[in-house]
């Protein structure tokens, strides 16, 4: 058999809440939501076709049951009008308009910046391109994190960023001679990358669900279990003295 009747069962879980995750999200039409979906997809398929302990048939599977629930969630609300919407250009426009208030901000306050939470107000002042909307958000979380931080706040935070992004990797090459330890931390760690490239043109971390959403999956990526840190040494051990069982 290709996995065990419970692993079996564990698949078919975790497909089914996949298949109405994505569906929920392909009919809000959030062109961000459906694009972070469609990478969180790929990076998935991408990590699967790279372990070597997965079995061939194995991942076929897989791979193949992620593609079919991405595409028929997309073809269930109507390829057609996705297309049509994707097409439409204007929304794009008005954020690159509001990005060009945005960094006038940043021009202005470089250092400083305007103070955390005062963008709303900084736009009473600054917004020029977008005239139809009061711009309370800049649509892009990391320049709103800019202006209103400058580089007093960007600078310490970014250094931050690279070290769950090294620690994250640390803990995921620990946890690689263990499925059930390697998957978790690999799935909270392609949630924060969806995360990541939504907030490219969206502010929701601001929304507190996805604050909490975007803390726990960091909580999850960067904790060390006893369990697959003892392991990973073990395995290390017995690689490089591949004679010591001898001894």
């Amino acid at each position: 058999m290709w996995f065990s009747t419970s692993e079996g069962s564990r698949i078919i879980l975790i497909a089914a809440s996949i298949g109405v995750m994505s569906v929920s999200l392909v009919w809000t039409m959030s062109r961000s939501g459906i694009v972070s979906l469609m990478c969180a997809v790929g990076t998935f398929a991408w990590l699967m076709a790279r372990r070597r302990d997965v079995n061939p048939a194995t991942r076929v599977v897989v791979i193949s049951a992620l593609s079919g629930v991405l595409i028929a969630s997309l073809d269930w609300r109507g390829a057609d009008r996705l297309l049509q919407w994707f097409a439409d250009t204007r929304h794009l426009e008005s954020r690159f308009a509001a990005w060009r208030d945005g960094w006038q901000v940043v021009r202005e306050f470089p250092i400083v910046g305007t103070g955390m939470s005062t963008y709303p107000d900084a736009m009473l002042f600054y917004q020029k391109n977008v005239l139809e909307f009061w711009m309370t958000h800049a649509h892009n979380d990391y320049l709103q994190f800019l202006a209103e931080g400058g580089l007093l706040v960007s600078v310490p935070t970014t250094i931050a960023v690279v070290f769950l992004v090294i620690t994250v990797r640390r803990n995921v090459n620990e946890a690689r001679h263990d499925r059930y330890e390697y998957w978790v931390r690999t799935g909270a760690g392609v949630g924060l990358i969806a995360i990541a490239i939504q907030e490219t043109v969206e502010f929701s971390l601001h929304i507190p669900a996805n604050a909490v959403l975007f803390a726990t999956l960091a909580a999850v990526a960067v904790s060390r279990t006893h369990k697959s840190g003892r392991r990973a040494a073990i395995v290390e051990a017995v690689e490089r003295c591949p004679n010591a069982h001898e001894a």
